[in-house]
């Protein structure tokens, strides 16, 4: 089910919870050895390698 999030306000908190957690664990050991912003093209690689999908560019605020 596709869905997204986007920021209105300066802070924000987010909890998130993974039921089951698949690979959640490799996926974020994998992104955690980014020293740089990845490319489009690294970041839907690695979400494919791991079960996931990104289906559309960011959110904007109008």
């Amino acid at each position: 089910m596709p869905y997204a999030f986007i920021q209105l306000t300066e802070r924000a908190r987010m909890l998130v919870t993974y039921m089951p957690a698949g690979d959640m664990e490799g996926f974020f050991a994998e992104t955690a050895q980014w020293t740089a912003s990845p490319s489009k093209e690294e970041v839907a690689r690695v979400f494919r390698a791991h079960g996931m999908e990104v289906v559309g560019p960011p959110l904007k605020v109008e």
